[in-house]
């Protein structure tokens, strides 16, 4: 899955020197990948979403729903 590679460090798409600098926050634990948020506490979190571009406007309809979800 998507979130084992990125916990291992491993490419999921080019960026550069980006396997670099998050291989010591993964190692330290200052970066966590996970589907559950249930089991992290943070000040700061990071979520990303696919967003597909559908007759060359982007659908937003997979953020609107995590939002929903998230403000639960």
């Amino acid at each position: 899955s998507l979130i084992n590679k990125l916990k291992k460090n491993k490419e999921v798409y080019y960026e550069k020197n980006l396997k670099e600098s998050l291989k010591p926050l993964i190692d330290k634990k200052k970066l966590i990948f996970t589907y559950d948020s249930s089991k992290i506490s943070a000040d700061i979190y990071i979520v990303a979403v696919g967003t597909p571009i559908l007759n060359k406007k982007i659908d937003f309809l997979k953020f609107w729903e995590l939002l929903k979800t998230l403000s639960i």
